[in-house]
């Protein structure tokens, strides 16, 4: 009896599993963990690197980037890392308290100056404001 085409590479990857050697998901699954390794590893050279960056240097999708630094992210985080949008939103938060600090201690300082005291600018300072409903 003669064996379909599809029977036989069917029995081809069962004779491969079976002497052990690598099959397609194998290479698969080595290929990725080679992948979040190497993220890893630029996170850890540079935290500030950007996901359209590490496509580049990797050579890979954007969407196989959203994957491994999914995972990646698990990794660092038990490490201490914290993501750079998170470092961001923490540092704003940070000034929203300070510019709130500030104008407890200084109720008649202008805006101008509570924004050359924070270190930014009177636009951000705005955007601040309406973000915490304050009217400074």
């Amino acid at each position: 009896m003669e064996l379909s085409e599809r029977e036989k590479i069917t029995k081809e990857r069962i004779e491969k599993e079976l002497r052990g050697e690598p099959t397609g998901f194998d290479i698969l699954v080595e290929t990725k963990n080679r992948n979040i390794a190497a993220v890893c590893q630029l996170m850890r050279k540079n935290p500030d690197i950007t996901r359209s960056e590490i496509c580049k240097k990797l050579k890979i999708s954007m969407r196989s980037a959203s994957r491994y630094l999914a995972e990646v992210y698990v990794i660092l985080r038990e490490e201490g890392f914290i993501p750079l949008g998170e470092r961001q939103l923490l540092e704003k938060e940070e000034r929203v308290k300070e510019m709130e600090r500030i104008r407890k201690k200084f109720p008649n300082l202008p805006e101008k100056e509570i924004a050359k005291k924070l270190g930014i600018s009177s636009k951000t300072l705005y955007g601040y404001k309406e973000k915490v409903g304050t009217n400074i």
